[in-house]
């Protein structure tokens, strides 16, 4: 699969999700099965709309997204330049709308983390199916 399969940038933006979404379903395709790739857009788009919402980023500062190899099909880590900590310390409330986003990319993705930095890096690995 080489190194980097890819790296851009999404500006600090209410577009920023879609444009995430797009940009990778342009370059994941062949690694891929169709659920999977639908399982690894889900997952960039609430882990992008975390970094929006609760990044504490300023207006078009640049969120980073890299896609590379994982173990057994792709790697996807979304930087910014503040700590990872506020974006994925949301607590649930079900009284709340939102708010599950971190438990979604739980359930699609095989395996994420976080490297809090700053920059703060929050990253998943989608297996392709056999």
């Amino acid at each position: 699969m080489g190194d980097a399969l890819v790296r851009f940038t999404v500006p600090n933006a209410a577009a920023a999700a879609s444009l995430a979404r797009r940009e990778l379903g342009n370059h994941v395709g062949s690694y891929l099965s169709d659920g999977r790739r639908h399982d690894a857009v889900l997952a960039l788009s609430e882990v992008v709309t975390n970094a929006v919402r609760h990044a504490g980023l300023t207006a078009g500062e640049p969120i980073t997204v890299e896609v590379g190899p994982g173990p057994h099909g792709i790697r996807v880590s979304v930087e910014q330049p503040t700590s990872a900590m506020r974006a994925v310390a949301t607590s649930y409330d079900p009284e709340r709308v939102g708010g599950v986003g971190l438990a979604l990319v739980e359930k699609v993705t095989d395996r994420w983390g976080v490297e809090p930095g700053p920059p703060g890096r929050v990253w998943f690995e989608i297996d392709d199916e056999p």
